[in-house]
């Protein structure tokens, strides 16, 4: 809210005090963050966009100004030094997937406008075994959009599925399962997971209707029993009437 003021010199040399004292005093990297941030945005608005961006290139341990500095470069096609930004805030994130995963992103895109499709598919492939299925459809459209592809998909295909079911199944397994519309192994893995039979029962119709239905039966009656036992009447009730709607649909 100060921003706007500080088109008036005392308010802003006032401001800008206030910030050089406050970021000297925190310990806070958040806090310190909002104060740079608080900055820039008072030499963004007064000060043009040469002044901006050499307060951001000076400010790079702050993640919205690399992340600035990375569409700058990009926008200007200087695609190494965009590299270099998102290669840096990747190492400097260490163990947090979160923010590693931001970055990694970015790099993809850049790969996408470069039209680097080794780096975008080894990219896609790691996306892909940490689960997330948009870079999996992004993996197998760059393998099938070309034919010389088509038998090294095959291996990388066989290479994801074997990765991600072990030591468990992830999530991705069963969208890939689904999306491929391989019944076979979704089958398998509601035998493996037998209540999962519930949500995955219409993927597996029509080639599997009487070994979902016998599915269904053993849950039901398995929580029919189950159900006996003091506490457990309304959730098997809840439980079993889930059931009747999957079959009814």
């Amino acid at each position: 809210m100060f921003v706007p003021l500080c088109h008036i010199k005392y308010i802003r040399e006032g401001v800008e005090k206030y910030i050089k004292i406050f970021e000297s005093q925190t310990n806070s990297d958040y806090r310190k963050k909002e104060l740079q941030e608080l900055q820039y945005d008072i030499i963004s608005e007064f000060d043009g966009e040469e002044a901006a961006s050499e307060f951001i290139n000076n400010h790079l341990e702050n993640d919205r100004f690399r992340e600035v500095a990375v569409e700058n470069a990009i926008d200007k096609k200087d695609y190494d030094k965009a590299l270099d930004l998102c290669s840096e805030a990747e190492k400097q994130s260490g163990n947090y997937r979160g923010q590693t995963d931001k970055w990694k992103k970015l790099r993809y895109r850049i790969y996408e406008e470069t039209g680097n499709t080794n780096d975008q598919k080894e990219l896609a492939y790691e996306f892909t075994l940490d689960g997330v299925f948009e870079y999996y459809l992004k993996l197998r459209k760059l393998y099938a959009g070309n034919s010389e592809d088509t038998g090294e998909w095959h291996q990388v295909f066989d290479d994801i599925l074997s990765s991600v079911i072990k030591p468990y199944p992830k999530s991705i397994y069963t969208e890939i399962l689904i999306h491929e519309n391989i019944k076979p192994e979704l089958l398998e893995y509601c035998k493996n997971s037998s209540y999962t039979i519930v949500n995955y029962y219409q993927h597996l119709l029509p080639d599997y209707k009487d070994r979902s239905e016998r599915n269904f039966q053993g849950i039901f009656n398995a929580n029919s029993i189950a159900s006996k036992r003091p506490g457990q009447i309304q959730r098997g009730l809840r439980f079993n009437t889930k059931i009747c709607e999957s079959v009814r649909e």
